[in-house]
């Protein structure tokens, strides 16, 4: 699968911009970085999933740890596609106008729910970004329980700077 880097799903911390950027396009200068490859490769993985996964079978996807569900609507009256965020009061907002840290993690969450074959290797920088210290413990939860704990083959391997995240991870080894 051309999304994949190597058989793995790559997460750049720089992968804040991927909502924010209607086209990661051949045209942008520096194109030819290995950065706007990898970030290329993620918005890929990110379309696929929420094709998938959103666009006709499931409307919401829940995201309990943030208090919100992601939705994708196709072509909306625009004309564009829309990735919708809806909080637990109702409210609805565009992912693109959302605060940073739904911007880093769902795109992240959403691509990763849909990789659920064995033998991935899910490769993630700062999962904690832009996240509250409860929310840093809740998405590393997340990670282990969807990435490893339903499927067993699996690797992830996580940079952080975080020490919630690192004392997260050492509770679930000890557990």
């Amino acid at each position: 699968d051309e999304s994949y880097w190597g058989g793995a799903l790559y997460a750049p911390a720089e992968r804040l911009v991927i909502p924010a950027v209607e086209v990661i396009s051949d045209s942008l200068p520096y194109k030819d970085l290995l950065l706007f490859a990898r970030l290329r490769n993620l918005k890929a993985m990110f379309e696929k999933a929420r094709c998938f996964t959103m666009g006709y079978i499931v409307k919401k996807h829940p995201i309990p740890f943030l208090g919100v569900a992601y939705s994708y609507t196709p072509n909306t009256r625009h004309g564009k596609d829309r990735d919708i965020i809806t909080y637990e009061n109702g409210t609805q907002k565009a992912l693109s106008e959302c605060d940073a840290s739904y911007q880093a993690a769902v795109p992240m969450i959403v691509s990763m729910s849909h990789c659920q074959k064995t033998n991935t290797t899910f490769i993630i920088e700062l999962p904690e970004l832009c996240l509250s210290s409860t929310q840093q413990k809740a998405i590393i939860e997340h990670i282990v329980q969807t990435c490893l704990h339903n499927h067993p083959g699996n690797k992830v391997i996580i940079t952080t700077e975080s020490c919630y995240v690192t004392a997260t991870i050492n509770n679930l080894i000890a557990a």
